[in-house]
């Protein structure tokens, strides 16, 4: 268990739905109503519990799984009679788990309830083979989740600027070390390697080695994705939700539902659902307690283009897929007015395109792999990455902006 997903079978996949202020009441009754722990737990077993703590932003933001959660299902995998429980998390490039543990104050907590608390991005690391990956054919894994009898996935319902959401298949790169994160985010790719959708493929390649045997969605307060909103990271939402069930697939394209995205839509679910490592379709899929129409609470996705509004700055897509265009965006979306307009006369390139028109005056910038690998031996600033960061984005335009 834990060690990658396989096709679900032919029977429908049940997928649980519950809603109340009482969060742990209602994580019980989601994992009751998705199969219990029963047959995925035994006296032996190794339990890895791995929330969305790679920040250190309260819950009440939308941002982190709520400690509730989390303690609830500590609670739910003790009655299982787990041999040992551990809850575990690598934060975000750069930053350090446990420092977010002590800032969110879940340690004693999380402790209090029975488990072990792991810092991840202490753990030792394992290089694996990914047998069946298309764009990772191996990677370095931390040692605890890969030797974990049953991992639950416990992740924040959030859309995401560069994937649509961020759920239970996505929170899995969570128990892989920055190096790790930094390749699945395509950071540091050659220029003259080409890729499809290699983000998402990324996602989908770390499941088929390592992931959720039970996916438990806190939509208890939603993040409402890269709007306006506290700290700009997006607005909450309070949903009062709990979606489950032993098929993270499924459980993400009910999450999608739920939030009024067809799943179809969001490429690493789809890529997931194509390569046949769970159920998607609502023929595939038997939801259970509530149904998606009695919780659903539509999401935000859009990125605002304010930038596009300014005279002086002209954004030039090209061919290629959508991370580079929204990290690009979502950059620039935090600079003030005054700023762009102090710029200059800037031009901004995305995507594979061969264009010269925007070459006749100002700055350029090369945004992305296939925007560097298009325009080759042409003046301008490159920022390789498939995609890359909006920091290194942010960074080069700052750098302009003080010249």
């Amino acid at each position: 268990m834990g060690r990658g997903l396989t096709f679900a079978g032919r029977e429908k996949t049940p997928v649980s739905i519950s809603k109340g202020k009482n969060i742990a009441r209602a994580v019980r009754q989601a994992v009751d109503l998705a199969g219990g722990l029963e047959k995925l737990i035994h006296s032996g077993s190794r339990v890895l519990i791995k929330p969305n703590l790679s920040v250190a932003l309260p819950a009440k933001t939308g941002v982190t799984t709520d400690p509730k959660v989390v303690t609830a299902l500590i609670q739910l995998v003790r009655e299982a009679g787990a041999k040992e429980i551990m809850v575990g998390e690598s934060a975000v490039v750069g930053f350090d788990a446990a420092a977010i543990f002590e800032a969110l104050k879940v340690r004693s907590l999380f402790e209090r309830a029975g488990a072990k608390v792991i810092n991840l991005d202490r753990d030792e690391a394992v290089e694996i083979e990914i047998p069946k990956g298309i764009v990772l054919k191996k990677l370095k894994v931390c040692r605890t989740a890969y030797e974990s009898d049953v991992i639950i996935s416990v992740p924040k319902m959030k859309t995401h600027f560069q994937t649509g959401v961020t759920l239970s298949l996505k929170n899995m790169k969570g128990t892989v070390p920055d190096e790790s994160k930094r390749i699945i985010h395509r950071i540091g790719i050659p220029v003259t390697k080409r890729e499809e959708y290699g983000l998402d493929q990324a996602i989908v390649d770390l499941n088929t080695v390592i992931s959720a045997d039970l996916a438990v969605i806190d939509a208890s307060v939603s993040l409402e994705g890269f709007v306006p909103g506290p700290r700009l990271v997006g607005n909450p939402v309070r949903m009062d939700t709990i979606i489950a069930g032993s098929d993270p697939v499924a459980v993400d394209a009910v999450g999608c539902r739920v939030i009024g995205l067809n799943p179809l839509e969001v490429r690493h679910i789809r890529l997931a659902h194509e390569r046949k490592l769970g159920r998607m379709l609502p023929k595939e899929v038997e939801v259970v307690g509530r149904s998606i129409e009695s919780v659903l609470h539509p999401l935000k996705t859009e990125i605002p283009e304010a930038a596009q509004t300014y005279e002086n700055l002209t954004i030039v897509e090209g061919k290629g897929c959508s991370g580079c265009s929204v990290t690009n965006r979502m950059a620039l979306f935090f600079f003030s007015p005054q700023d762009v307009e102090n710029l200059g006369v800037v031009t901004v390139i995305v995507g594979d395109t061969t264009s010269t028109d925007y070459l006749s005056g100002g700055r350029c910038f090369f945004v992305g792999n296939c925007a560097v690998r298009s325009n080759k031996g042409k003046k301008g600033t490159k920022i390789g990455g498939c995609p890359p960061p909006g920091v290194w984005i942010r960074r080069s335009l700052t750098k302009a902006l003080k010249k």
